[in-house]
C-alpha cells in the first residue's frame, strides 16, 4: 500500500494505517520535544530568578540602593524576580492529565494574568527609568521627585492591560500546560 505525500489525498475516503501511525509519531515525538521544552523553559527561568535574586542582594549589601539610578535597577531586578517566580510556577502544568479541569482553568487564568502583569511590570518600569535617565543625562535635570509616580505607574497601569484578557475570557491557553 503506498503512503500519499502530504500534498496528495488519500485515494479511498480513510487515511492508510502507515499515515496514522507516521501522524500519532509525529504528535508524540511534538508532545515530548514540547515537555522537554518546557522544563527547559522552566529551569532557564530558575536560574534567572537566582541571578536576580543575587543581584538584588548585592544592591543592598553594597548599600547602592540610596541613589535614584540603582533604586531603578533595584525596582528592575525586582520585576524581573516576580516575572521569572511566575514563569518558573508554570512547571506545575507539566504533569496536566485532564482529571481536573476546574482546578487547572483557574490555575491557567491566575498564571496567564500574572505573567502579562508582570511582563508588563517590566516594560513600565525601563520606560521609566530610560526616561529618568534621559532627562537626567540630556536634559541635566534630576527627577527625584518622580519615584513614586514611577513605581505607582509601574505597578497600576499594567493591571489595566491584564485585566482586559480576564475580563474576555481569554487567558485559557497562557502557560505551557492549558
Amino acid at each position: 500500500h503506498k503512503v500519499p505525500s502530504p500534498s496528495q489525498k488519500p485515494t479511498s475516503g480513510r487515511r492508510s494505517l502507515a499515515t496514522s501511525r507516521a501522524t500519532v509519531q509525529m504528535n508524540t515525538s511534538s508532545s515530548s520535544d514540547d515537555h522537554v521544552a518546557d522544563i527547559v523553559f522552566c529551569v532557564l527561568n530558575g536560574v534567572a530568578l537566582l541571578v536576580c535574586l543575587a543581584a538584588a542582594i548585592l544592591v543592598v549589601a553594597l548599600r547602592l540602593h540610596k541613589k535614584i539610578v540603582y533604586r531603578l535597577c533595584l525596582y528592575q531586578v525586582l520585576a524581573g524576580i516576580a516575572f521569572a517566580t511566575v514563569q518558573t510556577l508554570q512547571i506545575v502544568f507539566l504533569n496536566y492529565d485532564d482529571k481536573s479541569p476546574r482546578v487547572y482553568a483557574r490555575l491557567c487564568i491566575a498564571i496567564g494574568f500574572l505573567v502579562l502583569y508582570t511582563q508588563w511590570i517590566k516594560v513600565i518600569f525601563a520606560t521609566c527609568a530610560t526616561f529618568h535617565l534621559f532627562c537626567f543625562a540630556i536634559l541635566y535635570k534630576n527627577l527625584k521627585k518622580l519615584e513614586a509616580l514611577y513605581v505607582v505607574t509601574s505597578l497600576l497601569v499594567p493591571a489595566l492591560f491584564a485585566i482586559v484578557p480576564l475580563i474576555t475570557h481569554s487567558y485559557h491557553y497562557a502557560p505551557p500546560g492549558c
